[in-house]
């Protein structure tokens, strides 16, 4: 009996949510939109000789040499298709799926030179979100079968991309403690700092920050970066927490843009799956393209498209491409600390203590005033 009351609690929770298909739909133009204008071919990979191949463990270890040009290009050809199908929300859950699958090709054969990035959750975004229903709204599914859908997106499957999430940053703290960061007579950051420096990474606050000879300061830093590391993934209880948990990880981002000069940019793009997106305010933009005719809105939908395709066209080559992982980094802080002063504001009105109060009633620490 209590296992069935667990399993039920457990189905209740990964349930439970506030994301609609609105937001999540938000979320793909946005993230088709940056993917066709600054997502990185694959076929310079070409220009490489077989010498340098050197796979991960995996599935690319079963190759012997890079794929040819023809390929590579073919590659580049199809994502270009893919996201351009993303985009307009066109047989939207096969494209995003057909996309991932695309990009975790062209991802491992870029890892294959004995460097691994940090991409995977950019990747991986298109195949949960497209399982959660972001083409059940703003896409042409929705208008070829006349969906007025406006409920919820599939909570369960967004609390699973948050685990996915989660496991990805503790496994980044695990090497890091077998490494020693814990030690207190070694400051890890420290050395990457100096590191950057000494490789001619000198911007922002990269060489003041090499000149702070405080060890104290450095080993809460160590410690610091492996608690968040291990503690996002248990902030996903609940989604007041996991965002927050997220706000401190594009601030994370931020310090180390700013101090190394590496921009995570893939990585802040796909926390946008879980940013309320039809919630941030705006001129009221809903209910006025709710008064617009459906010639208007086919007007719109339009010039998103023809949005699309010049980023598509002029893929690589805009002035922005150098300083894109910069604005997203920036924005999504910035975006990050309107979300903590909301939530803050929110504390003082007493909204977040009524919801502490709901969530203390749920997981049973109410019962002993009833009894």
């Amino acid at each position: 009996m209590r296992s069935r009351v667990s399993a039920k609690s457990f189905d209740s929770w990964l349930d439970r949510g506030d994301y609609s298909f609105a937001d999540i739909s938000i979320f793909r133009i946005i993230y088709a939109l940056v993917t066709a204008a600054f997502m990185p071919s694959y076929s310079w990979i070409a220009r490489f000789d077989d010498a340098f191949f050197r796979p991960p463990p995996g599935p690319f270890a079963l190759l012997d040499s890079f794929p040819s040009a023809l390929v590579l290009n073919a590659l580049d050809g199809l994502i270009v298709v893919a996201v351009f199908f993303v985009l307009v929300g066109l047989f939207t859950r096969t494209s995003s799926i057909v996309l991932a699958l695309l990009l975790l090709t062209g991802e491992g054969l870029a890892y294959s030179f004995g460097k691994i990035d940090h991409s995977i959750l950019f990747v991986l975004a298109p195949i949960f979100m497209a399982s959660a229903g972001w083409g059940n709204r703003f896409s042409l599914d929705a208008a070829r079968k006349a969906d007025k859908s406006t409920g919820k997106a599939r909570q369960w499957i967004l609390r699973t991309f948050a685990l996915v999430v989660g496991v990805a940053f503790a496994t980044g703290a695990v090497p890091k403690i077998l490494g020693g960061w814990l030690d207190w007579s070694t400051q890890a950051t420290y050395a990457y700092q100096i590191q950057r420096v000494l490789r001619g990474r000198s911007e922002w606050l990269a060489t003041p920050l090499s000149t702070l000879d405080v060890p104290v300061v450095w080993e809460m830093l160590d410690w610091a970066t492996i608690a968040l590391e291990l503690g996002l993934v248990l902030l996903v209880v609940t989604w007041p927490t996991w965002r927050f948990g997220l706000a401190m990880a594009t601030f994370f981002h931020l310090g180390v843009l700013l101090s190394l000069n590496i921009d995570f940019w893939m990585n802040v793009v796909a926390y946008g799956a879980f940013v309320k997106w039809s919630a941030i305010p705006t001129p009221r933009i809903g209910s006025a393209l709710a008064r617009f005719s459906r010639r208007k809105k086919a007007l719109i939908c339009a010039a998103i498209v023809w949005v699309g395709i010049g980023a598509i066209l002029s893929r690589g080559e805009t002035p922005l491409t150098e300083s894109f992982g910069w604005l997203v980094v920036v924005g999504g802080a910035a975006l990050a600390g309107s979300y903590l002063v909301y939530s803050l504001v929110r504390f003082v009105r007493g909204d977040v203590t009524g919801e502490l109060q709901r969530l203390t009633r749920r997981v049973g620490l109410g019962r002993r005033s009833n009894a």
